[in-house]
C-alpha cells in the first residue's frame, strides 16, 4: 500500500518587505491532496533441476490494484524458462570451449492503470488564468472545487507486456573470453495512454486501453581478458544492442496519440505501422519523384500537410569498456556509441529566424551575408524544381527544371522569406543524433597498508573522473543527448535545452 500526503501554502500582499515569512502575508491559502494506492497480490515458484545440467524455473502471480474501477479485476502473469549447461551435458572437457549454456524463456507482466485514471476527481479550485482577472478561490471566505480535466475511465483493463527469448552464454579458451547473445520478441498489449478527447466534452484526455505494440532486437556481451599477471590486468568489453520498434494497433477510433512535447509542424506521435514516437513535420511541396517544388524566386513552396520527418529511435546502441589495473593503480574507461536516431533542431530553426546562427552569418558553403546563393534541399541533396506554371524572365515556362535561382543570404530570406523554423517547413531541421562520446575516464590510485600504518585509517585511495570529456557527432546542436521533454518516454527534439555537463570529478576515499 502507497500513500502520498502533499499540504502547501501560500500566500500574498508581505507586509514587511523581503520578510518571506507566511505570517507577513496579508492572504493566505492552504492547499492539500491525497494520493492512494493498495496492491494485493499472490506470487508462486517452482524450480526443477536434472543432473545439474537442465534447470526449469516456473512462477505465478496473481495481483488485484485499488486503481481498477472493479478492484475485484484480477492481474495474472506467468513465467517459464529453461536452461541447458551443454558443456555438462555433453561432458565436454576442452580447453577451448569451457562453458556453453543454451536458455529459453517466456514471461507474461502485468501493470495496473495509474492513479486517477479510473474515476474522474475533483481538485481544489485556485487561481484564476494568469492571462486574465478571472475569479480565485477561496473566493468571499468559500472554497471551491473543480472536476479534472482528465475523464476517468472504469472499464480499464490491466496492460500486460509478452516477452519471449532466446540466448546463448560461452566462456572460451580457459575462461579468458566470455560471449552472451539474446534475441528477443516483446508484445505489449491494452497499452494505457492518456488519449486527448474533444474540448467540448469539458475534459482535455482520457485513459484508454489503446493497442498493442512489439519490440523485436539482439543483445550481444562480450567480454575478454586481454592480460592477467601479477602486477598487470587488461580487460576489455563490449555491448551492443539493436532493437526494432512497431505500433501494431491502437484503439478503434484512435488514429493518432501525441506524445508530451509538440510543436506545430514537429511533433511526436503513435500512429499504427509507425515506430514509437515517430517524428512528423511540415515540409515543402514536392513532386511525384520527391524533388522539392520551388517558386520563380528560387525559394523552395511550403505544404503545410504534415508528413513522417524522422525516427528518433537509433539504429543500434554500443558500449566500449576497457579496464587496467597496475600493482596499486586502476583505470577505468567507458566509450559511448550511438548509431542513428533523428532530432529536430527547433534551437537552429529559431536562431535562423532571428539571424543570430552563425550560418546567416557565413553559410558552410563560404557565402557571407549578404551574398546570393541556390538554395539546397538537405532531403534529397540538389536545388529542387520549379513548381508546375513557373515562367523565367523571358516568360518561357521553365516547370520541372532544375532550380538555379539566387536567393540572398539575408532578412529577406530568414525572417521575411521561408527558410527559417518559424517561417518555413521543420523537416530541413531534422538532423542525425548519432553520436561518439568518451562517457568516463578514471584513474585511481590505492595506498599500501605500510603507507597508512601510522594512522588510524584502514584503507586509504585517491582518484580523478571526468565525465563527457569528448563528443563527436554530425548533429549541429548543443548535444544529441538532450531531450526538451525531460526524463519521459519522448525524445528527438532540441529547443533551446540546456546540454549535458563536462565534469571532473576529484575524489578521496579513507576506511576507519
Amino acid at each position: 500500500m502507497r500513500d502520498y500526503k502533499y499540504v502547501g501554502t501560500y500566500g500574498t500582499g508581505l507586509v514587511l518587505p523581503d520578510f518571506y515569512n507566511m505570517s507577513n502575508a496579508q492572504n493566505q491559502q492552504a492547499y492539500e491532496s491525497v494520493t492512494g494506492r493498495r496492491l494485493w497480490g499472490t506470487y508462486a515458484e517452482a524450480q526443477l533441476d536434472y543432473d545439474d545440467w537442465a534447470f526449469l524455473t516456473l512462477t505465478a502471480r496473481r495481483d488485484q490494484a485499488s486503481t481498477f474501477g472493479n478492484v475485484s479485476t484480477p492481474i495474472l502473469y506467468p513465467s517459464a524458462s529453461l536452461a541447458l549447461i551443454l558443456t555438462e551435458a555433453l561432458d565436454i572437457k576442452s580447453d577451448v570451449l569451457n562453458f556453453a549454456k543454451l536458455r529459453v524463456s517466456s514471461a507474461k507482466v502485468g501493470s495496473e492503470p495509474p492513479f486517477a485514471s479510473n474515476a474522474t476527481y475533483f481538485n481544489q479550485a485556485g487561481v484564476g488564468s494568469g492571462w486574465i482577472n478571472g475569479v480565485s478561490f477561496p473566493y468571499l471566505g468559500a472554497t471551491g472545487f473543480t472536476q479534472s480535466n482528465v475523464l476517468g475511465n472504469p472499464d480499464l483493463r490491466a496492460e500486460y507486456t509478452i516477452t519471449n527469448e532466446v540466448g546463448a552464454e560461452f566462456r572460451l579458451f580457459n575462461n579468458k573470453v566470455n560471449a552472451d547473445v539474446t534475441l528477443y520478441q516483446q508484445t505489449s498489449e491494452d497499452l494505457i495512454v492518456a488519449v486527448p478527447v474533444a474540448a467540448s466534452s469539458g475534459f482535455t484526455s482520457s485513459f484508454m486501453n489503446a493497442g498493442t505494440m512489439t519490440n523485436t532486437g539482439v543483445e550481444v556481451q562480450f567480454n575478454t581478458n586481454l592480460v592477467e599477471s601479477n602486477d598487470f590486468t587488461l580487460n576489455a568489453g563490449m555491448t551492443f544492442t539493436r532493437n526494432r520498434n512497431k505500433v501494431v494497433e491502437l484503439a478503434p477510433g484512435v488514429d493518432v496519440i501525441g506524445l508530451p512535447w509538440g510543436f506545430f509542424g514537429a511533433n511526436q506521435r503513435l500512429v499504427a505501422g509507425e515506430a514509437y514516437g515517430t517524428l512528423y513535420g511540415d515540409d515543402w511541396l514536392r513532386d511525384e519523384d520527391g524533388n522539392a517544388l520551388v517558386d520563380g524566386s528560387g525559394y523552395p513552396i511550403y505544404s503545410s500537410t504534415e508528413v513522417v520527418v524522422g525516427d528518433p529511435n537509433p539504429d543500434y546502441l554500443m558500449g566500449i569498456t576497457t579496464n587496467a589495473s597496475y600493482k596499486n593503480w586502476t583505470f577505468n574507461m567507458l566509450w559511448d556509441i550511438r548509431q542513428g536516431g533523428d532530432i529536430w533542431n527547433g534551437t537552429r530553426g529559431a536562431l535562423y529566424y532571428f539571424g543570430t546562427h552563425e550560418d546567416t552569418d557565413v553559410m558552410p558553403d563560404g557565402t557571407a551575408r549578404g551574398e546570393t546563393f541556390v538554395w539546397e534541399d538537405v532531403v534529397m541533396g540538389n536545388n529542387g524544381v520549379y513548381a508546375p506554371g513557373t515562367l523565367d524572365a523571358n516568360g518561357n515556362d521553365i516547370s520541372g527544371q532544375p532550380n538555379t535561382t539566387g536567393v540572398l543570404n539575408d532578412i529577406d530570406s530568414y525572417a521575411l522569406g521561408p527558410l527559417s523554423g518559424f517561417t518555413g517547413a521543420s523537416r530541413p531541421f531534422i538532423e542525425d543524433g548519432s553520436w561518439v562520446r568518451l562517457r568516463t575516464v578514471s584513474l585511481n590510485y590505492r595506498f599500501d597498508k605500510d603507507a597508512i600504518k601510522s594512522t588510524k585509517l584502514k584503507g586509504l585511495s585517491v582518484g580523478i573522473t571526468g565525465r563527457n570529456l569528448f563528443l563527436r557527432t554530425p548533429y549541429r546542436g548543443v548535444d544529441p543527448e538532450t531531450n526538451l521533454s525531460g526524463s519521459t518516454n519522448s525524445q528527438g527534439a532540441d529547443y533551446f535545452n540546456m546540454p549535458n555537463t563536462m565534469g571532473v570529478i576529484f575524489n578521496v576515499k579513507a576506511n576507519l
